[in-house]
């Protein structure tokens, strides 16, 4: 708002400059005509060829400097605004990304222009964004299709054998018919997956919320991801404080879910994880996560809670998600009005559930 006014300000004070200018020089003009007319002169006798006019504009004077100010007052600002539309017109072909010398532009013009051509590199980027965001979405359903048709493939080559080959042993049986229920199991797995993409698209998260024992709920939670954390050798540690917290507790668990399956997939075989569970506030929550992983670059950490990014790009038929977990995470944790940040280094995965 003050720079706004600063600029309005300059612009009034060159205005009024150069308004006085031009009635100072109306006035110069009389007083030379005046002592030309008296002293050098003179010229005021009746029968003189410019008595009848120098005479008429001495009575006017005052109507005549009113009139002469109104006119000079409208010329100057004519002139003034032009100036501004010739630098607007300026700006605009700078906008358009034609050759503008910079001298072309008005000094008091040069913060807007300045302003303008951040907010067009602002939707720039919003346009490079969601151009990229659209591209991995186009990547991973083409992966997905990809990984829909290999267990797909699998089963019915497993269920053939099953239907053709009758006299197979029956722990040969038991394993194929194991192998189909796994493979079944990950095709639900991906199939869920393309609705995650739908409701992430078209729906928006109303929260429904109420007072839970988020202590319970996360070593509810923990007990039934411990089988898969066992299949990696993974132990998991937790130090969880009694909290209660008023929130959604379905889209709560669904960050929780996330969390977990990120942690499994993401974490070296036979390490430790370590969940810790503090108050924040009066009635706020910290959840702290602490994984040892591959390290994560820094530039990939910016980008990790944005729709379909993945932090791996060779894609694995039996980890590979849509990239939609955290970003959906972000979205509703964001929602309660917390955050949820993530640090990686030293092979360390940190990430930080913080609700009010």
């Amino acid at each position: 708002m003050n720079k706004r006014n600063g600029l309005a300000r300059r612009w009034m004070i060159r205005f009024l400059v150069h308004w006085m200018l031009s009635i100072l020089a109306i006035i110069a003009v009389f007083w030379l005509g005046f002592w030309y007319c008296t002293k050098m002169h003179p010229v005021w006798q009746g029968d003189e060829l410019l008595y009848g006019p120098l005479h008429l504009l001495e009575e006017m004077a005052i109507p005549f400097f009113g009139l002469y100010a109104v006119v000079s007052g409208a010329i100057v600002g004519f002139f003034q605004f032009r100036r501004i539309g010739n630098g607007l017109w300026e700006i605009e072909k700078t906008i358009q990304k034609e050759a503008v010398d910079s001298g072309k532009i008005p000094e008091e013009l040069a913060e807007l222009n300045l302003k303008i051509q951040q907010y067009q590199l602002e939707v720039e980027k919003s346009r490079q964004a969601e151009s990229e965001a659209n591209q991995r979405k186009n990547d991973l359903i083409m992966y997905m299709a990809h990984d829909l048709k290999t267990p797909l493939t699998s089963m019915i080559g497993y269920l053939t054998l099953l239907s053709e080959e009758k006299g197979l042993p029956e722990d040969i049986r038991k394993k194929y018919q194991e192998i189909v229920l796994n493979k079944s199991l990950r095709l639900e797995d991906l199939i869920n997956e393309f609705f995650e993409i739908t409701r992430f698209n078209f729906t928006h998260m109303i929260l429904e919320k109420q007072s839970v024992n988020m202590t319970r709920m996360l070593n509810q939670m923990v007990m039934e991801f411990t089988p898969i954390f066992q299949q990696k050798g993974l132990t998991c540690k937790t130090d969880f404080e009694e909290i209660e917290v008023f929130c959604d507790v379905d889209k709560m668990e669904r960050v929780f879910d996330n969390l977990l399956k990120n942690i499994a997939n993401y974490s070296y075989p036979n390490s430790e994880i370590l969940l810790s569970l503090k108050k924040a506030g009066e009635k706020g929550m910290q959840l702290t996560t602490v994984n040892r992983g591959k390290t994560i670059p820094p530039e990939k950490v910016a980008h990790l809670f944005e729709q379909f990014f993945r932090v791996d790009s060779s894609r694995s038929s039996e980890t590979g998600g849509t990239g939609l977990g955290l970003a959906v995470s972000k979205e509703i944790v964001t929602l309660h009005g917390g955050t949820i940040t993530c640090d990686s280094g030293e092979e360390r995965i940190i990430f930080t559930v913080t609700l009010p």
